[in-house]
Parts: structure tokens; sequence; C-alpha cells
């Protein structure tokens, strides 16, 4: 097992909070997130040679041509209920429009749909309908199956299909471990138990991120979007399926141990 650890950071799964956790079990020197943000001219494999955490939204078939050699890295992500990680894309993206650091920061195609999203009322169920059938092609990245994507790294701009959960779940073999948001706190126990041993057993579990307030305040249209929605999530449902059988009577689930 390697003594570096690379988190795959998909979006909404709990990251802000692995992050917060690593940062402090490293020196500002052998710590990096976000690597996806690196100047284009910087080698992302020479500066990961120093590093011992690193994270970022990177899909893995990118990564396994720059964590070299493999074997010194531990390859760990989470993965979340696909309904429920849509939502708070969703909810990322809407709210950082009122939030102008954040969006000053982000990719012209967020800050396009964000002021898409704020024209919307996401209380309004033939509004929501509307903006999900007229999602624009630079949108299915975020929103189609998201989690999907980061095992196969497809063309961004189309729908996906069989074939590439599929080919996710293939995938699946690469790491050694992969949490679950909603069972986010024995997720963290046994990712430290299988990186750190016993150096960490005393350890306050971080919070998730609180910061991304929901902006669905009629519940009772859940059930509504969620049928509107099914298609941006079917495969997503069939990896976290996939995932959570895999995990069932499996305390130290991963590549060493699976």
């Amino acid at each position: 097992m390697g003594n570096k650890f690379f988190f795959l950071h998909i979006p909404k799964t709990g990251g802000q909070s692995i992050n917060h956790f690593f940062r402090q079990t490293c020196t500002d020197e052998t710590y990096i997130d976000h690597i996806e943000s690196l100047d284009k001219k910087a080698s992302i494999k020479e500066v990961l040679s120093c590093m011992k955490f690193a994270s970022g939204h990177i899909p893995i078939t990118r990564l396994k041509g720059i964590l070299i050699p493999p074997h010194e890295w531990f390859l760990f992500t989470f993965v979340r209920d696909p309904f429920s990680q849509l939502l708070s894309h969703l909810s990322w993206v809407r709210n950082i429009w009122s939030n102008p650091s954040i969006y000053k920061r982000v990719s012209e195609e967020v800050q396009q749909l964000s002021e898409i999203f704020a024209r919307t009322d996401f209380n309004n169920l033939n509004q929501l309908k509307s903006l999900v059938e007229n999602l624009p092609d630079y949108a299915l990245v975020f929103f189609d199956n998201c989690q999907v994507r980061y095992l196969v790294d497809p063309d961004p701009t189309t729908y996906l299909g069989e074939k590439d959960c599929n080919r996710a779940i293939n995938e699946l073999s690469c790491f050694d471990y992969i949490g679950i948001f909603e069972d986010f706190e024995n997720s963290i126990k046994e990712l430290i138990y299988l990186g750190f041993g016993n150096r960490f057993s005393d350890f306050d579990i971080p919070y998730k991120n609180k910061n991304n307030p929901k902006i669905f305040e009629d519940e009772s249209l859940l059930p509504s979007l969620k049928e509107i929605t099914a298609h941006l999530t079917q495969y997503d449902e069939c990896l976290y399926k996939k995932i959570i059988d895999l995990r069932k009577g499996v305390k130290q689930f991963g590549k060493n141990n699976s």
C-alpha cells in the first residue's frame, strides 16, 4: 500500500471535509488540493512527486497517467446517493450567483449556468422541468451521471449510456478505498484505519460542508423532480448500488482487501 494519498474528488461528496482532514496531517509543502487548477505550464507529475496528499476533480482514466509509480499512492474516492448529489450540485451552481468571491473563480460555463439558474424558480415544477429539458450541452459534464463520468471520462457534451456505466464499474478495482457519503463517519474511520493504522485513531470527524444551502424550499416537489431528472442519475444509481453491494459485509473495501 502506498504512503502517498490521492483523493479523486467527485463534486458534492464530502470532499471539503476530507481535504480538511488531510490538511491537518501534512505540511504546506506536502499538501495540495484541486490539482486540476494548476497552471497549464506546470508538470502535474513533478508537483505530485513532492506531495503526501493530493486531490482533484480529475477522472480516473487521466489519473492513471499521472500517479506514477502507482504503487506509491493510496487512491480513494467517495460516492453519494445520486439524486442527493444532483440536488447538491444544482444548489451549488445556483448559489454561486450570489457569492462574488466564488463566482469570479469558476469557469465561464459555470458562470453562465449560474445565471440561468438564478432566473429559474426552483420551487416551480414547470420551470424546473423546462430547465432540465433544455440543459445546454456544456452542462452535461456537471449534471448527467456525474459520478460515472469521473470513472470513464467520456465526451463532456454527450449523454452517457449503459456501456459507460459498465466501464465505470470495471474501474472500481483501481481504488484502494471507496467511501459512502451517507455513511460518512464510518467511511472516514475506515479510511483512516486503512491509510494510517492506529496513528490517527483519536480524531475529530470533520463536518460536511454546511455552506451550500439547498434551494428547494418546497420539498413536496422532490418526488416529481426525481422523476424528471431520472435520466441524469440512472447510471449513477447503478454504480452507487454496485458499490453498496461490494461493501456489504466487507469491513475494509479496496483493491487490497477485496
